[in-house]
Formats: structure tokens, C-alpha cells, sequence
């Protein structure tokens, strides 16, 4: 691992370790300098190594190790594997996010042993995640139904081209046969998901294809590790009557029976038939005067079942969730006696060139059901409006809720990513 301190003043970095099977280990820290760079290794992280700065161990794990680094000053992070041979390659790049799927573009065959395929999926969510994984050959023929596989909570699974096609592998159902000559593989999932395709040489070493070549960029937000700067705000509402709204904002503990960690809160009663509660905060590492196409996702936490009637609408399916990216900063402004909103996000269920609908508040359990808090992740979507990065190399992501039921509506944003692909 390479991190690398971009600020001119020292921070510490908080490394957390997840091993295949989703088992997360006790963080470990790394003090960075100024303007420092710093190097560790995985014998580093299992057994520590105070001489490089790194104060604590996770020991032995399950399988391979996904770290998540965070910090209070502005880090990069790239990771590499290194044979015994000397041979480097970089492991921080990802299969890009399009058309609804992660795109692999070339896969190859399992009858291909000099070069084998490996296809590697991190279940993100905090909850299990089923996996599809769709082929298309050369020759244009697909299979009829997709590979599945349930990947834990946190955890990953890797499989060879030749346990997808025969399907012979723990936890996978279906199988995609033999094609002809390469695949381009489709995958899809219900959880955010981060996926990689590998290639193995027999000799060990291990080339990351995962980019396309468009240095596409995944930004990802984790709010139980702290609010990242994402402040509130409130539109489609009087101007001069909010605190009939009792609007409310905070970063708060989540509720029972959900894990004890923290997320950004949000509370509001509608009272003008469309209420729009948000949050907005900034992403850097962009290139400044770049277009880039951007798909977003977020993870909430609700305790809103479905099928229930409300005033105006349902309270779990006419309360939508919205998610956006803008080059400039989402702020209401007065229309006449109203406070509206300076971009486009659409309508309640309705998506807007620079905002679109994830989906809706409503959870797993039927109204007749005792409330209960679920977790409910939404797979990614492309916002139709391309974004210009700023000169410091920033934009602004924002997310949160589209009322049409008209009474109080809350909700807990857990995760927040945006996907940039320059164009």
C-alpha cells in the first residue's frame, strides 16, 4: 500500500481490514507527516510494524483482505502486489459502473490456462448480497439465465472463467457454459458492489484489468466513520413558515436493532404536498475542466413499510429517494414565496437533468407488519447531465428525500458513492 499525505499539514489515518467472509478487524492507524508518503505491506498490517508508523495488527484473516482508509487530511491510497519474482502491479482500479451493470469487457475462457480470468465481488452493503453475473461470447450468444451467487455482508468472492462456465464452485447457482472465444461479463446486484477482473499467469503473477482506460473514478462515503462535511438544507417549502415543517437535521447513532454506528439524520412533515430534505457535500481528486459522466448510489436506513395509505400518498412509496451531482452548489432560492431548488431534480417521482430517483422509503415489511429499521441500498444510476469539475478539481454530490406524503417523514443516510467516467 501507498499512501500518500497531499495536505501541508501532518493527520493520522485510520486503516479498517475486511476479510472475505465480511469479518472486520480492530483499525489499525498510521501517522503521516506533512506532505509524507508512506508504504506497508500486508505482513505489515497482520503483524504491525511501529518503525513505519503503523500502530496496531488484525492478525490472520479469511482469504484475501479489502482495507478502507480514512483520515482528517487529504489522502491518496494506491495498492500494488508484488511477486517473489519482483513483478508489480497496481490493484486500485475497479470495473467501471454502466448501463445499469459493472462492464467487463474481456474475460477470457476457462479453457485458457496460461491466462486465467479471475472475477473478484465485494459486497459493500451491510447487508447479504445476490449477485448476477451475465456473458456475452464473441459470437454475440448469451446465456439464458445468469450465474448467481450470495456474497455476505462486507465479504468477497473470487472465481475462475472455468468455475463460472461449469458453475462448479461453492455458493455458485447456474452456469454460463462454453462460449466462443472471449466473454464480456455483466454484473449486477441488489447491494453496492465493488468488482474486479484479474488475470493469473502460471508463474503467480497477476495483472489488474479492471479499468477501461478512462481513468474512472468511484468516491465513496462511509457516514458511520464521521458526517465527511455534508451539511442540510430544505426546498419546496414557504419561504417564511419552516418551523411548521419541524425540519430537523443531525448525525445521530442508528436506531435498534441496527448496528451500533452513526449516520446523518433527517426529519420532516410535510406540509405543502412536495417537500425536498437533502444533504450536500463536495468531492475533490477530479481534473479540473473535465466532463464526466457520474452515476450515484446511496444506503438508508428506514423504518417505513410498504403498502400502507398516507395523506397525499403512501409514506414509503411517495417518499423517493434522489441523488445528484452538480458543478455548482445545490442551494434553494425564493420563487416568489417559495424556496426552490437552483438545479434540476425533477419532481417527487420524477427524475431532473442533474438529480435521479434511486427509488422509494418503503422497506421489506407489509403495513400490517410492527415497524421495524432496515438497512435498503440502491444500485447505481447515471444522472443525464455531464459535470464540469471546478479548478480546485471539485463537485458537489447531494441526496435525499422527495416528499408527495404529507405528514413527517424520516430517514438515516448510511453511504453515499459517485461514479465519474470522463467523457
Amino acid at each position: 500500500m501507498r499512501v500518500v499525505n497531499h495536505s501541508d499539514i501532518p493527520g493520522q489515518v485510520v486503516i479498517e481490514a475486511i476479510d472475505d467472509d465480511g469479518v472486520s478487524y480492530e483499525p489499525l492507524t498510521l501517522t503521516l507527516g506533512a506532505s509524507e508518503t508512506a508504504h506497508f505491506n500486508s505482513a505489515d498490517l497482520e503483524a504491525g510494524n511501529v518503525d513505519k508508523g503503523l500502530i496496531g495488527s488484525t492478525g490472520s484473516g479469511q482469504g484475501d483482505w479489502r482495507l478502507e482508509l480514512t483520515s482528517d487530511v487529504d489522502i491518496e491510497v494506491l495498492a500494488y502486489m508484488r511477486t517473489s519474482s519482483g513483478f508489480l502491479t497496481s490493484m486500485h482500479d475497479t470495473v467501471p459502473w454502466r448501463d445499469g451493470g459493472y462492464q467487463v469487457a474481456t474475460f477470457n475462457p476457462g479453457s485458457n490456462r496460461n491466462q486465467r480470468s479471475l472475477l473478484r465481488v465485494v459486497n459493500l452493503g451491510e447487508a447479504d448480497a445476490t449477485v448476477t453475473i451475465s456473458g456475452v461470447d464473441d459470437a454475440g450468444a448469451a446465456p439464458a439465465n445468469p450465474v448467481t451467487v450470495d456474497v455476505p455482508a462486507g465479504g468477497a468472492r473470487t472465481y475462475a472463467a472455468a468455475e463460472l462456465e461449469s458453475g462448479n464452485a461453492p455458493g455458485l447457482s447456474g452456469s454460463l457454459g462454453d462460449g466462443a472465444g472471449k466473454w464480456q461479463l455483466t454484473v449486477g446486484s441488489d447491494q453496492p458492489l465493488t468488482v474486479m477482473s484479474l488475470l493469473a499467469s502460471p508463474s503467480g503473477q497477476l495483472t489488474n484489468l479492471s479499468s477501461d482506460g478512462s481513468d474512472t473514478s468511484t468516491i465513496t462515503f462511509d457516514f458511520h466513520r464521521g458526517e465527511h462535511g455534508f451539511v442540510a438544507d430544505y426546498a419546496d417549502l414557504p419561504q417564511d413558515d419552516q418551523d411548521a415543517y419541524e425540519l430537523m437535521s443531525d448525525y445521530r447513532p442508528l436506531p435498534s436493532p441496527l448496528a451500533s454506528k452513526s449516520a446523518l439524520y433527517l426529519s420532516g412533515v410535510n406540509r405543502s404536498a412536495d417537500l425536498f430534505m437533502f444533504f450536500k457535500g463536495q468531492v475533490g481528486g477530479l481534473v479540473p475542466g473535465v466532463r464526466y459522466g457520474v452515476s450515484v448510489s446511496v444506503e438508508i436506513a428506514t423504518d417505513t413499510p410498504a403498502g400502507c395509505i398516507g395523506v397525499g400518498g403512501a409514506p414509503g412509496e411517495s417518499v423517493w429517494i434522489k441523488a445528484g451531482v452538480t458543478d455548482v452548489e445545490p442551494v434553494p432560492v425564493v420563487e416568489g414565496t417559495y424556496l426552490r431548488m437552483n438545479i434540476d431534480i425533477g419532481n417527487q417521482s420524477n427524475s431532473g437533468e442533474q438529480a435521479v430517483v434511486l427509488g422509494d422509503m418503503a422497506n421489506s415489511r407489509a403495513c400490517e407488519e410492527s415497524r421495524r429499521w432496515e438497512l435498503k441500498a440502491f444500485p447505481a444510476r447515471s444522472i443525464p447531465a455531464q459535470v464540469s469539475a471546478a479548478a480546485t478539481g471539485r463537485a458537489w454530490l447531494m441526496f435525499g428525500t422527495d416528499s408527495g406524503f404529507e405528514s413527517r417523514t424520516e430517514v438515516y443516510f448510511t453511504r453515499a458513492s459517485a461514479t465519474f467516467t470522463p467523457r
